[in-house]
């Protein structure tokens, strides 16, 4: 067994970690949010279906780090937009950062921490919950277990530059999922020049340097060259300083006051905001500029609220609880057991972190008390990674890329605990147990109140995602669940609102628009789903002041050109409406929208030509959607373009089943002549909808030519039935003799 641990311990660690993560799977899969993501994850996954689609470059400098999005894009390359398939993939990256992890502990402090620490990382909850996310984690725990271990090796022997240059490979391509990272080098360069040879020190700095530059500098070139504007890797970082520093900052809540609480409807308001202080349109460097200062300024001229807020930032770092930020990540154990075994609250305990992070602290203070060289770089990473997250704002998810060196430090503690223990070093192991004790008392206590479940953002986020995958009823009730959870917040009314409008329940739907509006005038969407109802009600002119209300308070906001555009035609004002679409944003989220309403007016006016072309458009922003699929099959297929038709109709279906798309692929068979391809799509086209009369049309035309007469009879009639007008099936009835 000894001969063989090298291999066989490592190869448990991997096996436990992937096989615990493939039973979470499979029991996340019965959860809505498995194909539903939304905010952060939402905008990764609308990322990566644009870069899978063939927009590899992009047009503006990158706002967020890119890496995750590009990594999520190649598996949509890959697999198509498959959450099985990418999930898996996540799980056995997040099984390899378990064994790095372990051999982090090993090449340390020896095999028994290393098993112990690989372990404690087969069966974290968090890391579980999160690498099955659409989100960042899952890169930054392998990359931070690959930077802590590369760095481990080097100290070993510093002459060899291969370790150092994987470390510089592991910095640079984790500051490309986030930033925070590059704090560390400056730190780990201090330490080498204290603890190794000088020119060793040096040859060392300068190769890791390298290296992490020529992974950043892609970024910084392409940021440059699409925008005209220098941008390291992301410019989000103003606003985020801003979000964490400002006077009504709670340290943990991921909104700039003032703006909205939607993704894109923040990420617009930051700007606007920006621009009109300014005065004109601002570069996105200008913008993260622009809220850099405020934050910095708020900390010059308020230092003791500034230190009291950034001590609250400390505390909550290491709190006990799993604080989400735009997700409740306690309502995952609601749909599986597995997590919630290994990821629970009860009382003031919170588990793992609760007590995982107490002892991890342990385990840091020996080593800086002993100055235990192998394990200080770990140390030093927490501490420079923790400072980097605590200067914005906390949650769980941001101390996560810790969780490598703390699992590692937490073993160590417990390792020294068991040989004091078994040496009779009692002073040791008291002092150990005293402190850890009083830590654990200390985080697991809730001294700002941030340890309660968020009922209502957790029923919110279900009902949206049930909604997103057709399961109304559910919405239904997971929304008014939200709104009896907190009957104050906008947010699960508007919901609500939109959900009851899309099944046609429109005065309920109007009179929670109306709740919302009461409540804040200026709530643009709610004046767009307001605007809506009213279109809906046969009233555009009503609907259109407060459309053009809405263009005035987020000049951004495609969705209210769009409707608009709808209301002006209702009218009678079709250049006008022409004209809106045209004026129209189309460079972010919802420009599909506006894409897809020109392509519809052109078609409308018979340019099919045109109309492709802007459908085009439209799936290169939403790549997939079903809707635009079937909208460019049917431009054309009405150019005659049967086998790109039937392509683009068949790929809609791959997305959701519908009967028009059925009726395309039936159309473009029969026009190739065949027979039997037309035969089971306009079959299945009339099972899913009975008033498809092309396709019924088709079906009963093959049922004729194979002698099927009966049969073809009762399908013309029944086409007359529906639409006595249609001459076809009178035609084919007479040739029957019917």
């Amino acid at each position: 067994m000894k001969k063989h641990s090298h291999i066989l311990l490592p190869l448990a660690v991997f096996v436990l970690a992937l096989g615990v993560r493939l039973v979470y799977l499979l029991q996340l899969r019965h959860s809505p949010g498995f194909a539903c993501p939304i905010m952060d994850a939402a905008y990764h996954d609308q990322w990566a279906r644009q870069i899978a689609a063939g927009d590899w470059v992009g047009r503006e400098a990158f706002f967020r780090a890119p890496l995750y999005p590009y990594f999520l894009g190649t598996m949509y390359a890959v697999f198509g937009t498959n959450y099985l398939a990418v999930r898996v993939v996540q799980f056995v990256l997040g099984a390899l950062t378990c064994v790095l992890i372990y051999w982090l502990g090993l090449s340390t402090r020896g095999r028994a921490v290393g098993l112990l620490a690989g372990l404690g990382a087969a069966l974290y909850g968090p890391m579980i919950y999160y690498v099955g996310e659409l989100q960042l984690p899952v890169l930054e725990t392998l990359f931070a277990a690959g930077l802590l271990l590369s760095v481990a090796v080097a100290m070993k022997r510093p002459e060899r530059m291969g370790p150092w240059a994987m470390a510089g490979l592991s910095v640079g391509l984790f500051a490309l999922t986030r930033p925070n990272v590059l704090v560390f080098v400056p730190v780990l360069a201090i330490y080498m020049l204290l603890r190794l040879e000088r020119k060793a020190a040096w040859r060392g700095i300068g190769v890791l340097a390298l290296v992490t530059a020529v992974c950043i500098a892609p970024a910084t070139i392409r940021n440059y060259v699409v925008s005209h504007d220098f941008v390291l890797i992301s410019s989000q970082a103003g606003v985020n300083l801003y979000i964490g520093n400002n006077p009504q900052s709670d340290g943990v809540t991921a909104v700039v006051p003032g703006t909205r609480a939607t993704w894109w409807g923040g990420y617009r308001d930051t700007i606007n905001i920006a621009e009109r202080a300014a005065g004109r349109a601002l570069k996105p460097s200008e913008v993260s500029g622009y809220w850099m200062r405020q934050a910095l300024g708020f900390i010059a001229s308020q230092p003791v609220e500034a230190l009291r807020l950034t001590l609250k930032k400390t505390f909550l770092f290491w709190y006990g609880h799993e604080l989400g930020n735009n997700e409740v990540v306690y309502a995952a154990t609601w749909h599986s057991p597995l997590l919630g075994a290994l990821m629970w609250r009860w009382g003031p305990w919170r588990f793992p972190f609760g007590l995982l992070g107490p002892v991890a602290l342990v385990g840091m203070g020996l080593v800086l008390f002993r100055r235990e060289q192998s394990l200080m770089p770990s140390a030093l990473f927490v501490l420079a990674y923790s400072a980097s997250v605590i200067a914005f704002f906390v949650c769980s998810r941001y101390r996560i890329p810790c969780m490598p060196a703390l699992l590692v430090l937490a073993a160590y503690a417990v390792v020294e605990a068991v040989q004091g223990a078994r040496g009779k070093q009692y002073r040791l192991l008291l002092g150990m147990v005293v402190v850890a004790t009083g830590l654990i008392l200390l985080l697991n206590h809730d001294f700002y109140g941030a340890g309660g479940l968020d009922l209502e953002k957790a029923h919110l986020d279900d009902a949206f995602r049930y909604g997103q995958i057709g399961k109304v009823a559910e919405a239904e009730r997971e929304y008014r669940l939200a709104i009896a959870a907190e009957p104050t917040r906008i947010e699960p009314r508007f919901g609500l609102a939109r959900l009851l409008y899309k099944q046609q329940r429109l005065d309920e739907a109007k009179e929670l628009y109306r709740g919302v509006l009461s409540q804040d005038p200026n709530r643009w969407e709610a004046l767009v789903g307001m605007a809506e109802v009213l279109g809906a009600e046969k009233r555009p002119g009503e609907a259109i002041p407060l459309l053009r209300r809405a263009i005035a308070l987020d000049p951004a906001g495609t969705e209210a050109y769009g409707v608009l555009a709808g209301c002006l035609q209702a009218m009678g004002r079709k250049a006008e409406a022409e004209q809106t679409l045209l004026s129209a944003p189309r460079d972010e989220a919802g420009g599909e929208l506006i894409d897809r309403q020109l392509a519809q007016a052109a078609f409308e006016k018979g340019d099919y030509a045109g109309a492709e072309e802007l459908y085009r458009k439209a799936l290169a922003r939403q790549p997939g959607d079903a809707a635009t699929l079937l909208l460019l099959a049917q431009s054309l297929l009405s150019q005659s373009k049967l086998a790109e038709a039937e392509e683009a109709a068949r790929k809609s279906l791959d997305a959701r089943q519908s009967a028009e798309a059925w009726q395309v692929v039936a159309i473009c068979r029969i026009s190739q002549n065949d027979a039997q391809g037309a035969m089971v799509a306009a079959t299945r086209a009339v099972e899913l909808d009975p008033a498809a009369l092309q396709a019924r049309f088709i079906l009963a035309g093959c049922l004729y030519e194979r002698g099927q007469r009966e049969a073809a009879a009762k399908h013309c009639k029944e086409i007359l039935r529906q639409q006595p007008g249609f001459k076809p099936a009178k035609d084919l009835l007479e040739h029957l003799g019917q």
